[in-house]
């Protein structure tokens, strides 16, 4: 029995022996396989800050040109905005130029208006025999005057 002894140990020797040896490659791929995923998790970890990092510089360069764009459609609003309202100003003025020169050109015809109606007022014509008497001595007294100066002349 000591044979078969020895040989029933050394066969569950060999057994435990060969499962340990089995256990051990395992642990040793396991070991493998964890270091594999370890560099595996680093370069996902790096290749994802990349990433980030591009995307950041892409949110940056479309903020930047989003903002450029707003400012310059507010430049240009603000341009027309402001040729608008000068333009209305300028309208406004001339408006209101017109209007002062209308009112004080009025103002001074309506003052000038008065005075002549006074003065009208003050002028009564004179009945037709006044008229037809003055006019007579007008006549008379201008043909007397060339008479006197032709007789000066010494033509009469």
């Amino acid at each position: 029995m000591n044979g078969r002894a020895s040989t029933v140990r050394e066969a569950v020797a060999a057994q435990v022996l060969g499962e340990v040896d089995d256990l051990v490659l395992r642990l040793e791929n396991v070991a493998r396989t964890i270091q594999g995923q370890e560099s595996s998790h680093e370069a996902s970890a790096a290749a994802l800050l990349d990433a980030a990092d591009k995307f950041k510089g892409a949110v940056t360069q479309f903020s930047e040109a989003a903002t450029t764009q707003v400012r310059e459609a507010v430049e240009r609003h603000a341009h027309e905005v402001v040729t608008q309202t000068r333009a209305e100003a300028a309208a406004a003025m001339q408006e209101a130029a017109r209007q002062a020169w209308r009112t004080s050109t009025m103002d001074e015809a309506d003052r000038l208006a008065q005075r002549l109606r006074g003065l009208a007022l003050q002028f009564k014509p004179l009945p037709y025999w006044q008229r037809l008497t003055e006019s007579a001595l007008g006549g008379f007294a201008g043909a007397s005057l060339v008479v006197m100066l032709l007789f000066f002349a010494g033509k009469l």
